[in-house]
């Protein structure tokens, strides 16, 4: 299915699989876009629509677990991972790819980029997780795990769907995009919630992916390709103090800040978040050939 703006929604089978791809042609080294934990590749249509007017070549792709994508498969965190290696493999057709992630997402494409193996011109992570974590969502995980039992009596309640899919699109619009991005992203995020059950489900989701980096953690010395960073000032989720590790163990790497924005660049300036894609992975070695990387 295509939409006006170009972007065709596919069915595609990923690592066996069965999910959904939102995807643009174009030219250039294809840009691999995943999105963050209880999102969709729906976030993306933003920058889709802006890469798509650059005539570069971009798929977006629904994670186990959200989306129209099947549940999540436990161990969680290398499920995931196991799906974004063949994502990237699937997709580098043409050679290198250039991956792309919004929080659970970057820290899906920065453990990709440990991978030498894999064919990665560079990455972005975009307030990517496993670096450092808001206080504030370090105390909502740590919620979550102590009520989870007491929470699973309330995902059997009988709530109309059209209610709980309007109360996912109202946060999806005052807390992740803060009133920045465009209301039918919120309609999109919520038309994948049915019930209460949906979010039972993304509780458990949260707190095994949260045990999963805890006893897995991201190793930013092992990176080995280029590395943009893009953050909000206004994060409430990823600490902006995690990009250091990267800046300081990646030769190649950059850091980009708006002061602006919060947990979700790509739907708040969609339009600055494709051009910094858009220009990787020439704008770090440029970059590097000048010593900066900051």
């Amino acid at each position: 299915m295509s939409s006006r703006t170009g972007i065709v929604e596919r069915v595609a089978v990923i690592d066996n699989v069965r999910t959904r791809t939102l995807e643009v042609a174009g030219s250039g080294p294809s840009v691999l876009l995943l999105h963050g934990f209880s999102d969709s590749a729906d976030s993306w249509r933003p920058v889709l629509d802006q890469l798509a007017a650059m005539s570069r070549r971009a798929v977006a792709v629904d994670l186990p677990g959200s989306g129209c994508a099947p549940a999540l498969e436990r161990p969680a965190l290398r499920s995931l991972y196991g799906f974004t290696e063949h994502f990237v493999r699937d997709y580098a057709d043409d050679g290198p790819v250039v991956l792309a992630g919004n929080s659970l997402g970057g820290l899906l494409a920065l453990r990709a980029a440990q991978d030498a193996t894999l064919p990665l011109a560079a990455v972005a992570g975009i307030g990517p997780a496993g670096l450092a974590y808001h206080r504030r969502l370090v105390a909502l995980e740590w919620m979550l795990r102590r009520a989870h039992p007491a929470l699973t009596l309330l995902d059997s309640l009988p709530v109309p769907a059209p209610v709980v899919r309007r109360l996912a699109a109202v946060l999806y619009e005052r807390r992740l995009s803060q009133g920045l991005a465009d209301p039918a992203l919120a309609a999109h995020y919520g038309s994948h919630f049915a019930g209460f059950g949906d979010l039972g489900r993304l509780r458990a989701d949260l707190i095994a992916l949260s045990a999963d980096n805890r006893a897995d953690p991201l190793s930013v010395g092992e990176i080995a390709v280029p590395v943009l960073l893009i953050w909000g000032k206004l994060d409430r989720l990823a600490a902006l103090s995690g990009a250091d590790a990267v800046l300081d163990a990646v030769s190649d790497s950059r850091l980009v800040v708006f002061d602006d924005c919060g947990h979700c660049p790509q739907i708040q300036r969609p339009v600055d978040v494709a051009r910094l894609l858009a220009d990787l992975p020439a704008s770090l070695e440029l970059d590097h050939e000048k010593g900066t990387s900051r």
